[in-house]
């Protein structure tokens, strides 16, 4: 029998873990006057400016897809996109994934895809 070996266990603390999530979720304007939108990204955006940490990297990839993925979650991020400068938003969308709900929200997230990430939030 063919077994999926676990991976190595981490912890973070959420302040740590957070420039990873708001990496992968990174507001874009193609253009001057174009709208902004909002990407979940590889790793050209802001995640290629920060140090390589495959467990956080994956990790923050992973909780970006589960914000696009949940329809209320994906919603209000839509609609923080429509709403100002590229700066503006920007600001926008990092106070929201900081937010207590999005920390939550994030924390069930990375608690169901541990067993692939080994990563543990010490502070969820």
């Amino acid at each position: 029998m063919s077994t999926t070996p676990r991976a190595t266990s981490v912890t973070a603390r959420w302040a740590g873990f957070f420039p990873y999530l708001a990496a992968y979720v990174w507001p874009v304007q193609l253009s001057e006057g174009a709208p902004v939108e909002l990407f979940t990204c590889s790793a050209i955006h802001g995640a290629a400016a920060l140090p390589a940490n495959p467990a956080l990297s994956r990790a923050g990839r992973l909780a970006a897809f589960a914000f696009a993925e949940d329809e209320t979650a994906a919603r209000e991020l839509h609609d923080l996109a429509a709403q100002g400068s590229l700066a503006e938003v920007s600001r926008r969308v990092r106070r929201y994934l900081d937010s207590p709900e999005s920390r939550r929200f994030a924390c069930a997230a990375l608690a169901d895809v541990a067993w692939f990430t080994g990563l543990h939030i010490s502070d969820c």
